[in-house]
């Protein structure tokens, strides 16, 4: 019997190490560079799990964000994507050969959701190594910056820089290869105001133009993910070089299919450029969604804050809005209506947050020197028979432990709020209707102080 003991022990041994040793040779392909929310990742040795910034992330993974997160990677040939709200990603392979770059291996399944990417090494030197799927098309690149959104009843994408190509799954297109789809439609930056759509089904032609006049004289910046990582605490993969390089150049002379006048009402969302590099205007359907009654605008003589996702540009149609609160960088604002206070007279609800900009800043640092915040916790309360909120932030940052804000306070007949904590103050705007609130806040801590501005939905 001990014999047997024995021998099952070193099996055993053995068996341990072998996994070890198997474990210890996968090799990450990507890091968090930033996350806001709760970001899950589901891997088939472990299960599902929550990431944090400087988690690794390997092929096979899925990754997961649900309704108030967004999460931020970095890969080992330094291209970058940034996964939206209520978003589900495959990354199905990647592999980057340096020296052999028609080794290298990139496909992605988009299964629902929005996602922003920016092409690294891999791609540029050779576009037919990869691909995004979606549940009903095929995206290939030829060194790009784009956007894409999908389901399984559609398919958009728009492109920054460089251009993109999709098509339809049919029998010369198969979710398995690498690469632009036979007969794909083509899609280059210079091509401003259109975007690529598949529909379930549909075998009509994809280039669509975004709105019914586009002038030509816009001169401004685009965003749809507006927040620059700081890679200085971001953990060294092997294998990743220290800069994003530049799209290569791309012929502008192509045959495309063209949708004659298939015009889409859509809307033009201002926001500065990652990196402030410029970038073309997108459909606001493929944006994320901002709340059309409720917005934050920055004043014209700020400038966007490299980690401001949130604000937009002073905004055109000011006889249709009103400001509420504000602060020395941008102003609350609200739709008019007809309404002159606050709706709802009764009811106590949970707000849920949709989005913030939240930064620390040093006690000897500026404002514009601050780095980003994440909020990793969130409560607004709102009674609307007493006409009382509180609300409670849990704060986090690389230089700081968790911090708790907690504050309360009334709110006027006009859906105007402010309150106080300890070391904290808050303010913000109900919209009349009482669906929506926005919140600007700052709390003060030992080393620094943060602050941050919020849109939230109940």
């Amino acid at each position: 019997m001990l014999k047997i003991k024995v021998i099952f022990l070193a099996l055993l041994v053995i068996v341990e190490s072998a996994t070890f040793c198997y474990a210890a040779d996968i090799k990450a392909v990507g890091v968090v560079s930033l996350i806001i929310g709760n970001v899950y990742v589901t891997r088939s040795q472990n299960g599902k799990n929550v990431l944090k910034k400087g988690s690794h992330i390997f092929s096979g993974d899925r990754i997961e964000t649900n309704q108030r997160s967004h999460v931020h990677i970095k890969f080992i040939d330094d291209a970058r994507i940034s996964i939206r709200p209520n978003s589900r990603l495959d990354v199905d392979a990647y592999s980057y050969n340096g020296t052999y770059p028609e080794k290298s291996s990139i496909r992605f399944f988009l299964h629902q959701g929005v996602l922003r990417s920016i092409s690294g090494k891999a791609t540029e030197t050779d576009h037919s190594r990869y691909r995004m799927n979606t549940p009903i098309a095929a995206l290939g690149v030829l060194g790009t910056d784009y956007v894409v959104r999908a389901n399984t009843e559609e398919t958009l994408a728009a492109v920054f820089s460089g251009g993109i190509t999709l098509s339809p799954f049919n029998a010369t297109c198969r979710s398995h290869s690498l690469g632009s789809c036979q007969n794909a439609t083509i899609l280059m930056a210079n091509m401003t105001g259109k975007y690529l759509e598949v529909k379930k089904g549909s075998t009509n032609k994809q280039l669509k133009i975004q709105i019914k006049e586009i002038k030509k004289d816009l001169n401004i910046k685009t965003e749809i993910e507006g927040t620059v990582e700081d890679n200085s605490q971001i953990p060294k993969i092997e294998g990743a070089a220290g800069t994003n390089s530049q799209a290569s150049k791309i012929e502008e002379n192509i045959d495309i299919e063209q949708s004659g006048n298939n015009i889409a009402p859509l809307k033009i969302i201002m926001h500065e450029a990652i990196d402030n590099e410029k970038a073309e205007v997108l459909p606001e359907t493929i944006l994320k969604p901002q709340l059309s009654s409720l917005f934050w605008v920055r004043w014209p003589w700020q400038i966007q804050h490299i980690n401001d996702a949130l604000s937009q540009k002073e905004n055109a149609e000011k006889s249709n809005n009103e400001i509420t609160i504000g602060n020395q960088y941008a102003g609350l604002f609200r739709k008019k209506t007809d309404a002159l206070e606050i709706i709802p007279t009764v009811g106590q609800y949970q707000f849920q947050l949709q989005n913030s900009f939240v930064v620390f800043s040093p006690i000897d640092k500026s404002w514009s020197e601050s780095t980003a915040a994440t909020i990793e916790n969130s409560s607004l309360q709102i009674d609307f028979a007493k006409r009382t909120f509180n609300t409670q932030l849990e704060l986090s940052h690389p230089q700081v432990s968790n911090t708790l804000l907690e504050a309360s306070g009334l709110i006027q007949k006009n859906g105007i709020y402010r309150g106080n904590g300890l070391n904290s103050k808050v303010s913000g705007a109900i919209t009349l209707e009482g669906d929506a609130a926005g919140m600007q806040f700052e709390k003060q801590v030992e080393h620094g102080v943060f602050q941050g501005m919020s849109v939230w939905t109940r």
